[in-house]
């Protein structure tokens, strides 16, 4: 007859092997898990821009020796008029970046241009020919581009500043610093009034080396 403490040794071995299956399959899973200790890290650096506003109505013209005097308002200003031959007129248009980036500038002069006969050298007439109305000398550091277009009754000359033009500062020279009539027989029909149109423009610096690398630049995208 079976006592109890054999009773109790029986059970005891019966229950050890199913504790032990346990015991195996919980060690599989943990395995097949992937489970384990790694050292693990992370940073984050925040990178802040500030874009430039560009330089859309940042370009401008400045004459500081126009002088805008105008005692009969009729638009015109008292020193540019009834303009004879040979006169001169104080004109100097400067170039100004106003924008936040360095800027290569550049200014476009368009002059009136007819069909008129002047006095040579000799003082005396030469035939009719197209001519340039006003004559001015560029000054250092400006250096035209190209070939001078006429068109609709004005010949238009583009000169490029040589210089890198810094933020919120200016060519250091005008283009000229006055204008001249020429010297036309009478007046041939091109009396009354007319007018010199200085258009001025610019483009960032960076990436561009050249002047005429940045005009190149400004032209195609201005197309």
């Amino acid at each position: 007859m079976e006592t109890k403490e054999q009773s109790k040794i029986q059970k005891l071995m019966k229950s050890k092997p199913a504790k032990a299956g346990v015991s195996v399959a919980l060690v599989g899973t943990l395995a097949l898990a992937g489970i384990g200790a790694y050292f693990t890290g992370t940073d984050t650096v925040e990178n802040k821009f500030d874009i430039s506003a560009g330089l859309t109505d940042k370009i401008t013209v400045v004459e500081e020796n126009w002088d805008t005097t105008d005692a009969d308002t009729n638009g015109i200003p008292d020193a540019a008029e009834h303009v004879v031959p040979l006169q001169t007129i104080a004109k100097d248009p400067v170039v100004k970046n106003e924008s936040d980036v360095e800027a290569w500038l550049f200014c476009q002069i368009k002059v009136p241009t007819a069909n008129v006969s002047v006095v040579g050298e000799d003082g005396t007439p030469e035939a009719a020919a197209s001519h340039e109305l006003f004559t001015y000398t560029v000054n250092e550091g400006w250096t035209e581009s190209g070939t001078p277009v006429v068109a609709d009754g004005y010949t238009t000359h583009t000169y490029l500043y040589n210089t890198k033009v810094a933020a919120n500062s200016q060519t250091a020279k005008a283009v000229f610093d006055d204008v001249t009539l020429i010297n036309l027989v009478e007046a041939q029909g091109v009396s009354g009034p007319d007018q010199i149109d200085v258009i001025g423009h610019g483009i960032q610096a960076e990436g561009l080396d050249t002047a005429a690398a940045a005009w190149t630049a400004y032209t195609a995208q201005n197309a």
